[in-house]
């Protein structure tokens, strides 16, 4: 632009404003058409040279030798004026129709291209043309001969000023092939940067498990369906709020200090009970991780899987290694951890406490007269009638067929005992009704008192067991 400019006022406006016997009115006509040329040739060159690409390669060709050929046109128009040469009808004047039409037809070829398919176009050049790099250089070198031209000729001076900017390209194409490795070792860098954020991204969305991401303070950054679903809520709802207030008062101090660990580099798994806004129930397992950027912790990750079907799961299992699948009383594994604790703990706080072992009487005859289904019925009639009577520290127990076990803990005497398995025998010798039949079936009570009988699980077994038979021979006499 600086070279086309000089040569215009050389050539054009500098003849124009000295020119004495014109109106002024003619010279600011004059001058309007190689100013109006600068303006087109400066849109032009920044069209061309831009670094996204507004015009598909054939558009911008048509485009760019229009606007060309009337900037040749309407320069040569008032060059030729200023000398006085120009006739009408002369060599220029079709170049003007030239330029208009191949102007329109740029916009022929652009017709059918949207704004969001030319966006889509433009892409930055990671290799400049040729013509680009050299073309600068071009009218720097004319613009130096033309002044040779029209000064004395070559000296000392002009061949110096030649090598200098000889020097100067040659800086300028090592400086142009450094910046090109720069711009592509950044573009290369770029492309891994947004594969990997894309991967990430990826990886955060479309997780299985509920994934957050929290600031120091504990505001959620960001968070994938998952965990919108498990929360009942929407992203939007989410993001830019803290969590804890959705979490139960009991569990809120466990989850802060797992946080706060995870920001000091110490984090591990835990559980975790929810329930969210909908009432629906999780169990999720949660970990949390830190986030570190060149070494500092900018913020926590959170992942929660939600393990509700495993931990029912679990839970059903664990209850019915311990429990009796038809009485759902404590079976005999229970019964004995139980009691071993209860033995341990009254050793330690000087406590006495009765074992009660019984079974039911003439039970096998039941079965015989009724089946098996019918006697399973009966025991669970059994159990429910025990369970009624038996408080929060005790424990009733179905050791296997009609035998059952009660521990009744922490006891002021031994009376207490007997009251408490009388009110117990009154409430068995009841009739049970079962499938419209109404039978009667006692128990035999066999009593063990811990210190007295013993100081361990099998002998204070053995002792009530023992006690039980014992009262039903007596009781059959």
């Amino acid at each position: 632009m600086i070279v086309y400019a000089t040569l215009s006022w050389y050539f054009l406006l500098n003849p124009i404003v000295l020119a004495g016997d014109v109106s002024l009115l003619a010279v600011v006509v004059s001058l309007a058409y190689p100013i109006g040329d600068l303006a087109l040739a400066f849109c032009l060159l920044m069209v061309i040279f831009s670094s996204k690409q507004l015009f598909s390669n054939d558009s911008l060709l048509f485009f760019g030798a229009g606007l060309f050929t009337y900037i040749v046109a309407d320069t040569a128009f008032v060059y030729l004026v200023s000398t006085e040469t120009y006739d009408s009808g002369s060599w220029t004047d079709p170049l003007f129709i030239l330029g208009v039409l191949l102007v329109g037809f740029t916009g022929l070829l652009q017709k059918n291209q949207s704004s969001i398919q030319l966006r889509k176009k433009a892409v930055i050049r990671t290799k400049p043309m040729l013509f680009a790099i050299l073309f600068p250089f071009f009218g720097l070198t004319s613009l130096y001969l033309f002044m040779i031209y029209t000064s004395i000729g070559a000296n000392v001076f002009t061949i110096g000023v030649g090598v200098s900017i000889l020097l100067v390209i040659v800086r300028e194409f090592l400086l142009l092939s450094e910046n090109r490795r720069t711009l592509q070792k950044y573009l290369k860098n770029a492309d891994e940067l947004q594969s990997s954020q894309e991967r990430y991204r990826s990886l955060f969305e479309h997780h299985p498990d509920a994934a957050f991401s929290f600031t120091l303070d504990g505001t959620v950054l960001s968070v994938n369906e998952k965990g919108a679903e498990i929360l009942g809520k929407t992203k939007e709802e989410l993001i830019g709020h803290s969590l804890i207030d959705t979490i139960h008062a009991d569990y809120q101090e466990t989850v802060k200090g797992h946080f706060n660990n995870a920001k000091k580099g110490i984090f591990k798994h835990y559980e975790l009970p929810f329930s969210n806004l909908g009432n629906e129930f999780y169990y999720l397992g949660v970990t949390h991780v830190p986030i570190k950027v060149d070494g500092e912790v900018i913020g926590v990750y959170a992942i929660a899987r939600d393990i509700t079907e495993n931990k029912i799961n679990q839970e059903q299992i664990q209850y019915m290694a311990f429990h009796d699948h038809l009485t759902h009383l404590a079976n005999r594994i229970r019964f004995e951890e139980v009691l071993q604790k209860s033995i341990e703990d009254a050793k330690m706080h000087d406590k006495k406490f009765a074992l009660l072992f019984m079974d039911l009487n003439n039970f096998k005859d039941v079965n015989d007269d009724y089946g098996h289904a019918f006697g399973d019925k009966l025991l669970a009639q059994v159990a429910r009638r025990i369970a009624s009577m038996v408080k929060k520290d005790d424990c009733a127990a179905r050791l296997g067929g009609d035998e059952f076990t009660i521990l009744i803990d922490d006891l002021d005497s031994y009376d207490d005992a007997m009251r408490w398995a009388s009110q117990l025998l009154n409430k068995l010798n009841k009739p049970y009704l079962i499938d419209g039949e109404e039978i009667v079936c006692t128990p035999s009570v066999g009593f063990a008192y811990y210190p007295k009988d013993g100081d361990s699980v099998e002998n204070l077994l053995n002792k009530a067991d023992a006690a039980m038979y014992k009262n039903k021979r007596h009781s059959k006499v």
